[in-house]
Parts: structure tokens; C-alpha cells; sequence
């Protein structure tokens, strides 16, 4: 399992580093930010990411919408800003940071990304979608 999700981290991360920009495909960006959110907000969301991170054992449920929210089972309820084309910033009860290298989509059902921070650790993630 370490294996897989290190290959798809450095596939995904060898054409991660677009430029800063709003994304959703402005500013030069060939990513669409929006395609990996979970819908508009959680009353209106159908699907979820679980995902493995290699120095923990289980699986971490996350979900982002487009209201600048989310919720992670190991961190709760967080609120996020977008701040390049394949990045943002997070804040919960839990510490602070940022995500980057974002890369996948809904249509897709894969999502990697890596979380940067001092309060919950520097973490690569491999996530897959679960539609309720």
C-alpha cells in the first residue's frame, strides 16, 4: 500500500506546481480547483474522501466545499481560503497550515495532496472518493 500511494504522490507532484492565480483554470492555471469539492457546503454534500496517510493507521475522512468549509475526522470542522492554483490554507480547532500540490478530481475518484504544518505535521495524502 506504501508502495502505491508513493508512486501516484510523485506522478501527481512531477506536474503539481502550477502558478499562483485563483484557479479554476484562470490566470494560467490548467487546474480546476472546484473539481474535488465535495459540493456547495456539508448539507448538500453525496460524497467524501477517505484517505491513507502513511504515519497513521486508519483511514481519515475529508471533505472540502466550495463555502471555504470542510471537515476531517482527525481534525473537525475547518474553514480554508484558496491561495494558488493547486494550494490553500486551513484552520481548525486543531493547528493551522497549508495543503498543496492538490491534484485530482471527482470525476477522477483520486485526490492527493500535502498537508504543510507545524501544529499537525508535515503529511502526503492519498485519498479516494466514496459517493454516498
Amino acid at each position: 500500500m506504501r508502495a502505491v500511494i508513493l508512486i501516484v504522490l510523485v506522478a501527481f507532484m512531477s506536474i503539481g506546481g502550477c502558478g499562483g492565480g485563483d484557479g479554476g483554470g484562470n490566470g494560467g492555471c490548467d487546474f480546476d480547483f472546484d473539481s474535488f469539492l465535495n459540493g456547495p457546503n456539508a448539507q448538500s454534500a453525496n460524497s467524501e474522501w477517505n484517505c491513507i496517510v502513511e504515519d497513521i493507521v486508519g483511514i481519515i475522512a475529508f471533505q472540502a466545499f466550495e463555502d471555504g468549509t470542510g471537515f476531517s475526522s482527525e481534525i473537525g470542522p475547518f474553514t480554508y481560503q484558496q491561495t494558488g492554483c493547486r494550494s490553500a490554507r486551513f484552520q481548525s480547532g486543531e493547528g493551522s497550515g497549508s495543503v498543496v500540490l492538490i491534484e485530482g478530481s471527482i470525476a477522477s475518484g483520486i485526490l492527493t495532496f500535502t498537508q504543510l504544518s507545524d501544529d499537525l505535521g508535515d503529511r502526503d495524502f492519498g485519498c479516494k472518493l466514496v459517493v454516498f
